[in-house]
């Protein structure tokens, strides 16, 4: 009650005058904005503590600032006003915010609202989550302080209570956790949607088979649904978002919490203001909490779309991850170790994890689980999905798309070969494996390239 009738608006107030502050700002204005902030977060005691050397370096001399390979957490003496794990898929830590850090998530989050929406709040909120989890901590928070009403629920638990959901619709703003949302959409029949909904995914991003999904249950009920990426990660929680109808099926930099450098594939490394339409490679974040670790890699891969929306920030689309070491014993496959990479790269032939991703959502309306390893002089490619594909008509949407045209040549001049098989039951294990060990953040890995395995 405290956070709902006296936090609430308190937060409300100060990300909307945020709001009226920052609408007119352009690129520039923000850069300074981010400029400024750098200058307080790197000279707080507590990053002086492990990053003494910080202090002399300028927001412009960052992107040559080392990298820094592991995490370091705050200080003990941090005043922590919430803490948590992050997944532990590529390194296991705790993450300690202030209530100033907070604030900071908040007033992005509330700025984003108001430049989709034109308005404050959502109406009616229906948020699940995980505690123990960052996100499931700060959908729980979210559910008093982003929308009038809301309901908040345990995801692995909605069909628990499913009376509750649907005596408390209907919802114009839906929060779920990845591995539920296909779960939610296909098995929620009742009709508890606002005639304008936003479904916002946490943990990770919308798959273009979850966007058909979604695509599909709106036309059946004769709504509009908006699905929007949220792009978090733990150690800064907020990247950016889409902003529909605005901004679809791409990322708009949201600055209050992170500075975003971009690695490029020829090694330059570039603050994201200063990057090019087109300029590919790995984020480093920076964040603006009242700790911060420099430069620290989310070993997530994406491509700049736009140096300046409408709105004064740079977008982007996230392609995918770099290089995540993958060991797993399937009962089908058996044990298999390899690379997950958004890229594969054998022998001079490349596989676009990303397109792949598009085409066999998109068209298909199928998930998948791709495996990429070289045998003698030829790369074998086995595409497991969970609806059955034709294979001449896989091939033939190869061959039509602008992204994946290059496969199908390398195809038919006999440098790759393609199966295309159905099995569910394999994306559903290892999709369920990786559940269990990293918890529901944790990223499948859709595009595997194989050193070794026994089948």
């Amino acid at each position: 009650m405290l956070i709902r009738h006296i936090l609430s608006p308190l937060i409300t107030r100060q990300y909307t005058k945020w709001y009226y502050l920052t609408r007119s700002w352009r690129k520039k204005d923000w850069r300074n904005w981010v400029a400024e902030e750098f200058e307080r977060a790197k000279k707080s005691r507590w990053t002086l503590k492990n990053f003494p050397d910080l202090k002399d370096v300028s927001f412009e001399d960052l992107p040559s600032y080392p990298i820094t390979e592991r995490y370091i957490e705050a200080p003990s003496n941090y005043p922590t006003y919430l803490s948590y794990y992050s997944s532990g898929t590529i390194e296991r830590k705790i993450i300690r915010l202030s209530k100033d850090d907070l604030k900071r998530i908040f007033l992005g989050i509330g700025r984003i609202i108001w430049t989709g929406k034109n308005e404050a709040k959502f109406k009616n909120g229906l948020y699940m989550g995980f505690f123990g989890l960052g996100s499931g901590a700060i959908v729980h928070y979210a559910t008093y302080l982003l929308s009038n009403k809301g309901i908040y629920v345990n995801a692995g638990d909605w069909r628990k209570h499913k009376r509750e959901i649907i005596k408390n619709a209907p919802y114009d703003l839906l929060i779920l956790p990845l591995p539920y949302y296909a779960d939610f959409i296909l098995n929620f029949e009742h009709d508890i949607y606002d005639g304008l909904s936003y479904w916002i995914v946490s943990g990770d991003l919308f798959t273009e088979y979850l966007r058909s999904l979604l695509i599909n249950k709106s036309q059946r009920m004769n709504k509009i649904f908006y699905a929007v990426d949220f792009y978090g990660a733990s150690e800064v929680f907020l990247l950016g978002t889409e902003i529909p109808p605005f901004i679809t099926k791409a990322i708009q930099y949201a600055p209050e919490t992170t500075i975003i450098l971009l690695k490029k594939e020829d090694g330059e490394i570039v603050n994201l203001f200063d990057a090019d339409p087109g300029d590919r490679g790995e984020v480093l974040v920076t964040p603006l909490f009242n700790y911060t670790v420099p430069n620290y890699p989310l070993h997530d891969i994406i491509e700049v779309e736009e140096t300046e929306s409408k709105f004064g920030l740079p977008t982007f689309r996230i392609l995918g991850r770099k290089g995540i070491r993958v060991d797993i014993e399937l009962e089908s496959l058996g044990h298999i170790k390899g690379w997950y990479s958004i890229y594969a790269r054998i022998m001079g032939i490349i596989i676009d994890g990303s397109a792949l991703n598009d085409l066999i959502g998109r068209i298909f309306n199928s998930d998948h689980i791709t495996f990429v390893e070289q045998r003698n002089a030829k790369i074998h490619v086995r595409i497991y999905v969970n609806k059955r594909i034709n294979y001449d008509d896989f091939i033939n949407a190869l061959k039509n798309n602008n992204r994946t045209k290059y496969l199908y040549n390398d195809i038919i001049n006999h440098l790759v070969y393609i199966e295309v098989i159905y099995n569910p039951q394999l994306i559903n294990e290892i999709e369920t494996k990786y559940y269990e060990k990293f918890g529901p953040q944790a990223t499948i890995p859709r595009l595997i390239i194989v050193e070794s395995e026994s089948s």
